[in-house]
């Protein structure tokens, strides 16, 4: 059998760093649950958020479709080529833009929102074992 040499004790001053990928493979070892339960709520409130903000898209802009709709009909029925005029879209679709933040409001609102395990959110775990 070989003789086993003790190593020497590191100094009192310094204290082991760990890698970035151990530090982060102990936090989701230690956090599964906490972390699989953030996931899932930020998934399903944006995936609801969006459905929602796409519907009201669609019922927002369902008079201006109808209408492109009965143009094209109605040039149609003359036999004239129809040109449409684009700043309906554009005007729509400016007006949907203040809906955008508001979905990516509800993901960070989700990923804040307070823990059952943790006084705070998911960055109170991470800053725990850091």
């Amino acid at each position: 059998m070989p003789p086993q040499h003790d190593r020497p004790p590191p100094p009192a001053t310094e204290r082991p760093h760990r890698g970035v990928t151990a530090t982060v493979s102990a936090v989701l070892r230690h956090d599964r649950g906490a972390l699989a339960a953030a996931t899932v709520r930020v998934v399903g409130l944006s995936a609801l958020a969006g459905l929602l903000m796409t519907a009201l898209i669609f019922a927002l802009s369902w008079p201006l479709f109808t209408r492109m709709r009965n143009r094209r009909t109605w040039y149609h029925h003359l036999e004239d080529p129809y040109l449409h005029d684009h700043t309906a879209l554009a005007r729509a679709a400016r007006g949907t833009l203040p809906l955008y933040p508001l979905l990516l409001g509800t993901g960070n609102a989700a990923l804040l929102r307070p823990s059952r395990t943790s006084p705070g959110g998911i960055g109170d775990a991470a800053a725990s074992t850091a």
